[in-house]
């Protein structure tokens, strides 16, 4: 597929904010974040969308036309570039000084999200990223037990360098290790000037990314961690590259490939002397997804047969996946 542009780039002017948003496969819930981001009362932003999901059906087209029609609204339609290919080709686009990262399947709340994450950085010239936090009902509280753990350990990095998310947290923490794929804001400059994002990376690509940012940021330049604006994580929604319905087995294979990939890549003496840690947590972390049944529907006894399938599976997986 070609690739084809809407939008009167000119028309618009040039906006301080660009809204970067990647979009596969899911056109219907495309059409509702664009109806809740031209409701935004900001005054000076932008919306490009990297739409990779092919010719639209008569229907997508309807609902999508009034926003074609918006001069602040970009549709840039090709092929599938994959996660961070898309969310680099949205930032080589966009014009705006600060950029903002939400994808296609979530929501944001309020008709103020676009000014706040605009104010934190016109009142700290210091902060050069953030992520703000996500829920999954608008009014919810933190859902985490340990407060005081959750506030040690949101958006922040292990000594295996592997992540730690709590992104559901309801208080700001500074400073942060790495700022979240949807939800974040940056400053376009300096992501550009470290490298973007990675596009061999077919999972976790947030983090080669956060290694990749630290190393330019200059003395008093820190990443951050918001409570607003809020956005509603969506779980639940068909589409995009599947990757929140996926299996005990597609689970172990991300922890190992971001290992293996990124870490070993990056850090490469602490990824050889982890060894041991990292085949223990790529299994550990696996285990605790089968039994809390992140994804839902499983039984006691379907989970136990899939964890010892997938401890008997492990050292043939790792092989493979670590090549």
């Amino acid at each position: 597929m070609s690739d084809v542009s809407t939008g009167d780039v000119a028309a618009a002017g040039t906006p301080r904010v660009s809204v970067v948003v990647r979009s596969y496969r899911r056109l219907p819930a495309l059409a509702e974040l664009c109806a809740v981001l031209a409701g935004q009362t900001h005054e000076s932003f932008e919306v490009v969308i990297i739409d990779q999901s092919g010719e639209w059906s008569a229907d997508s087209a309807a609902a999508l036309a009034p926003f074609v029609a918006d001069l602040r609204f970009r549709f840039v339609r090709c092929a599938p570039l994959g996660g961070p290919g898309a969310r680099n080709r949205g930032v080589r686009e966009a014009r705006g000084d600060v950029v903002i990262l939400v994808d296609d399947d979530d929501l944001p709340i309020g008709d103020d999200w676009v000014a706040g994450h605009e104010r934190h950085f016109l009142s700290d010239a210091n902060l050069v990223g953030e992520s703000a936090r996500q829920v999954r009902a608008d009014g919810e509280r933190s859902p985490y037990i340990s407060r005081m753990l959750a506030r040690h350990r949101v958006l922040h990095y292990s000594v295996l360098k592997t992540p730690w998310t709590f992104a559901r947290f309801d208080e700001d923490v500074t400073p942060v290790d790495w700022l979240h794929g949807t939800n974040s804001a940056f400053r376009r400059e300096v992501a550009i000037l470290a490298g973007l994002w990675d596009e061999h990376v077919r999972n976790q690509d947030e983090h080669s990314f956060a290694f990749k940012l630290k190393r330019v940021l200059r003395p008093g330049q820190y990443l951050a961690f918001k409570s607003e604006p809020r956005l509603l994580r969506r779980m639940d929604i068909p589409g995009g590259m599947d990757k929140r319905f996926s299996s005990a087995e597609g689970e172990l294979k991300n922890h190992i490939r971001f290992q293996h990939h990124v870490i070993g890549r990056y850090f490469p003496d602490l990824y050889r002397r982890g060894m041991p840690l990292y085949h223990l947590q790529a299994l550990g972390r696996t285990l605790w997804w089968l039994a809390s049944d992140a994804k839902g529907g499983r039984t006691l006894g379907g989970r136990l047969r899939e964890a010892l399938a997938i401890v008997r599976a492990y050292p043939t997986l790792s092989r493979a996946e670590r090549k």
